[in-house]
């Protein structure tokens, strides 16, 4: 939502919470099957009052940092449709202990779960055909399939 009276440089963080809030009721409704991708570069981002998330199946890409940050976010369901996983997609999700990728999904974008601590090991299906720079933190066990 833009709001013309807030400096948006100095209140960046504000207009987020107020985009995580927005999405978090648009996440309720059914979404429209002509959706291709889910709502976005920076949607939910810094969200901390998002618990999990279950994508739709009408989702095929999910943008640049639309997860980043959303330190509560602990289970995320991603379908079948689901083919690329932009750069900071669930980055400093700091809650996810366990993350499945679908064999739907060929690119990893660089950072896209850099920062998530609690992550320890992450199976990548054989359609995966890139991964980014530091997609994962160092510690984190990959497992090919």
């Amino acid at each position: 939502m833009f709001r013309p009276d807030i400096n948006h440089n100095s209140q960046q963080r504000y207009i987020y919470r107020e985009r995580c809030v927005l999405g978090l009721l648009r996440s309720d409704i059914n979404h429209n099957s002509r959706q291709r991708y889910i709502y976005g570069d920076y949607a939910f981002i810094n969200c901390s009052c998002l618990k999990s998330i279950k994508i739709s199946d009408s989702v095929t890409y999910i943008w640049n940092s639309t997860f980043k940050g959303c330190s509560g976010l602990t289970s995320v369901i991603i379908p079948d449709s689901v083919t690329k996983l932009g750069n900071y997609a669930f980055a400093e999700c700091f809650g996810l202990t366990s993350i499945t990728i679908p064999d739907s999904v060929t690119s990893i974008g660089s950072y896209a779960f850099f920062r998530c601590f609690r992550l320890t090991t992450v199976i990548i299906p054989g359609s995966v055909t890139y991964i980014g720079e530091k997609a994962f933190d160092s510690d984190v066990v990959l497992e090919y399939q």
